[in-house]
C-alpha cells in the first residue's frame, strides 16, 4: 500500500526506530542480566587435573600439578577429600591415594578404597560396598556411623531431616528407584547409583537417566529437560534449584585424555592418541529450555560459597608446590 501522506510515513518511521531502540535494548538487557548471573555464581571444580574455584567470574587455580583425580567438599566448608594419582618416579604412576582434610585444623587422615564421595548430609559421605553390600557413610567424623537405614545409597539435607536414597539390590540394572523417607512405596525419581543428590536445605533433589530432572519437595513433582548429551557423574544442586553437571560436549572440540580428569584439545605426553568428546561444565534450572555451558573443558563441579572458597583457597597456598605436570 502507498502512503502518500509525508506525516503519517515519517510518523510510521519514528515507530520503527523506537521499536529497533526498545528491541535491542531489551537484547542488551537480557545479556547483562544472564552476564550478572553468570559472575553471581560460585563452584569448584577440576581442569586438567587441577582443583580450580570460579566466583563472580574470577577464575583461580588451587593446585599446581596436574594429578588429580577426585574432588570434593562439604558444604559447611569443614571437610574436603581428594584422591592423586601415586607417582612412583621416572613419570610412571601407580595407584590413587586419598585423603581427608579438616579444613578448620589443617589435620590430614588417608582413607583406603574411599570408593565415591559425595558431598551431602552436611559432611562427606562415602558411598561404598561393605561386606558385598552397598552402604553409606559418614566419612567424618564417625567413619563407621551408617546413614539413612533402611535405605542403601543416600543423599540428605544438611540437618539430616530429609533424606532420599536407593535400596540395596545388585541384580538391578539401568535406573534405581529413589525414595524420600519414611515412604518406601512412592519414588521421586530413578538414576543410576551416584546419578542424583539433594540441595543443603532439603527442597530440591536433581538426578538424570535419560532426561536432567529437579524434584521440588514443595511442589512434590519434577521438572526435566532432555539434555542430548551424556551427563557424567553426581550433580550438585543448590538452595533454590540451579543444578551445575558435567557433561561430554559431543557438539563442541574433541578432547585427548591422559587421564579421566587430565584432557585438552592437544595431544598430551603419555596421553591416547585417539580424540573422544571433551568433558564440560554445565549449568541448568527450570525455566530454561537447554543446559548452559559454564565451562568448555571441565569435570566433577560442585557449588560452594565465597567462605567456603576462601577456606580452599587457603588450603592450597599451604600445599607444596611440586613440579606442574606439563
Amino acid at each position: 500500500m502507498l502512503i502518500k501522506n509525508e506525516k503519517v510515513r515519517g510518523a510510521i518511521r519514528s515507530t520503527v526506530r523506537l521499536r529497533g531502540l526498545h528491541i535491542r535494548f531489551m537484547l542488551m538487557l537480557f545479556l547483562l542480566v544472564n552476564v550478572g548471573r553468570a559472575n553471581d555464581l560460585c563452584y569448584v571444580f577440576l581442569f586438567h587435573g587441577d582443583v580450580m574455584t570460579r566466583c563472580k567470574g574470577q577464575l583461580r587455580r588451587i593446585t599446581f600439578t596436574g594429578d588429580v583425580l577426585t574432588f570434593s567438599v562439604d558444604d559447611r566448608g569443614q571437610f574436603l577429600a581428594i584422591t592423586r594419582k601415586r607417582n612412583r618416579g621416572n613419570g610412571v604412576t601407580g595407584e590413587a591415594a586419598a585423603q581427608v582434610v579438616n579444613l578448620e585444623t589443617g589435620a590430614v587422615r588417608a582413607v583406603k578404597n574411599p570408593g565415591h564421595v559425595i558431598p551431602s548430609c552436611g559432611t562427606l559421605v562415602l558411598v561404598g560396598f561393605q561386606n558385598g553390600e552397598l552402604a553409606s557413610y559418614d566419612i567424618e567424623p564417625t567413619p563407621l556411623a551408617a546413614l539413612g537405614a533402611p535405605l542403601a545409597n543416600v543423599r540428605c539435607s544438611s540437618d539430616r531431616s530429609a533424606v532420599v536414597g536407593q535400596l540395596s539390590d545388585r541384580s538391578q540394572i539401568g535406573p534405581r528407584q529413589i525414595f524420600r523417607l519414611p515412604d518406601l512405596k512412592r519414588s521421586v525419581g530413578a538414576s543410576g547409583r551416584f546419578d542424583f543428590n539433594i540441595s543443603p536445605d532439603g527442597l530440591h533433589m536433581a538426578y538424570h537417566s535419560s532426561e536432567l530432572c529437579l524434584w521440588a519437595l514443595e511442589e512434590n513433582a519434577a521438572r526435566c529437560v532432555d539434555v542430548r548429551t551424556t551427563i557424567i557423574g553426581t550433580p550438585s544442586v543448590k538452595n533454590g534449584g540451579g543444578v551445575l553437571v558435567g557433561f561430554n560436549d559431543y557438539e563442541g572440540r574433541e578432547c585427548f585424555y591422559q587421564t579421566p580428569t587430565r584432557f585438552d584439545t592437544q595431544r598430551l605426553p603419555g596421553g591416547r592418541s585417539i580424540a573422544d568428546a571433551c568433558e564440560s561444565i554445565g549449568y541448568w534450572r527450570p525455566g530454561l529450555t537447554r543446559l548452559q555451558t559454564l565451562e568448555p573443558l571441565g569435570d566433577q563441579p560442585q557449588w560452594i560459597t565465597e567462605a567456603i572458597a576462601l577456606k580452599i583457597r587457603m588450603w592450597g597456598e599451604r600445599l607444596p608446590k611440586g613440579v606442574v605436570v606439563k
